[in-house]
């Protein structure tokens, strides 16, 4: 796989906002264990299978990035947008709906949920931007126009690269 992210696109992803703050954590704790030799990483369920293969079939071997949504906030503003990013490596299929890799992966949070997912799409990188994306601004990938101001992500989305877009503009 190369280590450069395609720019061709972009997912948009909603996490719940507890998952991501027990995320970085769970980075924390895999930086602290000598006897991991990978990269820090972090596996979020998901049943969008589609959306990854999707994903999966565009980026072409490269990584592509994420910017989340946090959902499931306290004080969710009237404008969503996108407080996180990351870096989208790859989908991993489930094992009886559970995440096959090691544990330190997932964060704490998540061992309480209830669904059994279809798939884990492993993340690194995972950081709060400086500077939030207002989700109105974003554009759904191969659309005319951008997404409502108050649009919810209820899913991963394929978006046109915001950086891209603008460098264009």
């Amino acid at each position: 796989m190369e280590k450069t992210n395609t720019k061709n696109f972009a997912i948009l992803a909603p996490v719940p906002e507890h998952h991501l703050i027990s995320g970085l954590d769970a980075i924390t704790h895999q930086l602290d264990d000598d006897s991991l030799d990978t990269h820090p990483m972090l596996a979020f369920g998901s049943n969008a299978f589609e959306a990854f293969g999707q994903a999966d079939s565009l980026r072409k071997e490269r990584m592509a990035d994420v910017y989340i949504y946090a959902s499931h906030t306290d004080d969710p503003p009237l404008n969503p947008q996108a407080t996180w990013k990351a870096t989208y490596i790859k989908q991993v299929h489930s094992r009886r709906g559970r995440y096959p890799g090691k544990a330190s992966h997932r964060p704490e949070t998540t061992t309480t949920d209830k669904p059994t997912w279809a798939i884990f799409w492993l993340i690194k990188d995972l950081e709060k931007l400086k500077k939030p994306l207002p989700i109105g601004d974003l554009k759904a990938l191969g659309k005319k126009s951008n997404y409502s101001p108050r649009f919810l992500p209820e899913g991963p989305v394929l978006i046109e690269h915001p950086m891209v877009r603008r460098r264009l503009t």
